[in-house]
């Protein structure tokens, strides 16, 4: 099947072939990979062959790494991984994007576009560029260089029966002890007895 190009596009075409093909389900939905050195698309279940323009094939081929350790690097953080990983991360997403740019220039620019636009990550790829009004790069994104991402912990203790009521009726929507119990380390009638107290002081203060 041949599919013509927009004008906006180049004005060669683009051929896709559907063969038989495993598709990774780790792979995102509309996104590109390289599987037995040749270009493909997954788009819902199905994962079919791309054929190019040579100029778009190389562009595709050295944004899929790219976009795979923006990845990797994003899921370290949410995994609250060690400061060498994220670094150790970091450095291999900075060797990837500067060697993009010197070959083929900024992600937002029209050619990277044309060339990758239809993979579902390609807004994120762009998030490593910091724009100026006039088109051209002001500064990498702090990702580069800093923990942007940080993990939604868990609290799983606190110091005083006060605490854990309030995280209870917040996480819990209730009064739960023996989620208080786990928080707190003090059992159901050692916090029932607190309470009673502090109910008596606040009566008192009243």
């Amino acid at each position: 099947m041949s599919i013509q190009l927009s004008e906006e596009r180049d004005t060669e075409s683009v051929d896709i072939h559907t063969p038989s093909l495993n598709v990774d389900p780790e792979l995102r939905n509309f996104s590109y990979c390289i599987q037995n050195g040749v270009i493909c698309y997954k788009e819902n279940e199905s994962l079919s062959e791309v054929h190019r323009p040579k100029s778009q094939e190389d562009r595709i081929r050295a944004l899929i790494p790219l976009r795979d350790t923006l990845r990797e690097l994003i899921e370290l953080q949410v995994q609250d991984a060690d400061e060498s990983s994220i670094r150790s991360k970091q450095q291999e997403l900075n060797q990837r994007y500067d060697a993009y740019q010197k070959q083929y220039g900024l992600l937002h620019g029209r050619a990277t576009r044309q060339a990758f636009e239809d993979d579902s990550s390609y807004s994120l790829l762009c998030s490593l560029e910091i724009i100026k009004e006039d088109g051209s790069l002001e500064r990498k994104s702090d990702i580069f260089t800093k923990r942007t991402i940080r993990p939604n912990k868990p609290v799983d203790h606190v110091e005083s029966p006060e605490e854990a009521v309030i995280l209870s009726v917040s996480e819990k929507g209730k009064i739960d002890f023996a989620y208080m119990e786990a928080l707190t380390g003090i059992d159901k009638d050692d916090l029932v007895r607190q309470f009673r107290v502090l109910s008596i002081q606040i009566r008192h203060r009243n």
